[in-house]
């Protein structure tokens, strides 16, 4: 078993919510979003160290278009990488402006 506070199906379907959290009977997952090229690829220790981390979701998102999934997949498993959660097509902008950013470079894992 990957790891024991595994997520139901349906909440690993459904789009996420604004929260940081997501509300799972009586846990509370820590949804983490990262970004696939330049912090994912670069760093798939630390991405596996998060997704093995109790209540916690792995949310990896990418600007990579749709059509490139397959691709994205198999470079994920090739490194290894484990995620509950693959959004491609980022939204597309010219600055991102986000309250809750952090990046591998801060020991984010320290934080949670």
């Amino acid at each position: 078993m990957r790891r024991e506070d595994a997520m139901a199906e349906d909440v690993k379907d459904r789009p996420l919510e604004p929260a940081e959290t997501v509300q799972e009977g009586h846990n509370k997952m820590l949804v983490i979003a990262i970004d696939i090229d330049g912090c994912a690829l670069e760093h798939p220790e630390r991405v596996n160290k998060l997704f093995y981390k109790k209540n916690t979701s792995i949310v990896l998102h990418t600007a990579r278009p749709e059509i490139m999934r397959n691709v994205t997949i198999k470079e994920l498993q090739d490194l290894g990488i484990q995620y509950d959660t693959l959004k491609m097509d980022k939204l597309k902008a010219s600055y991102y402006i986000d309250d809750k950013n952090a990046n591998f470079d801060l020991e984010f894992m320290d934080l949670i």
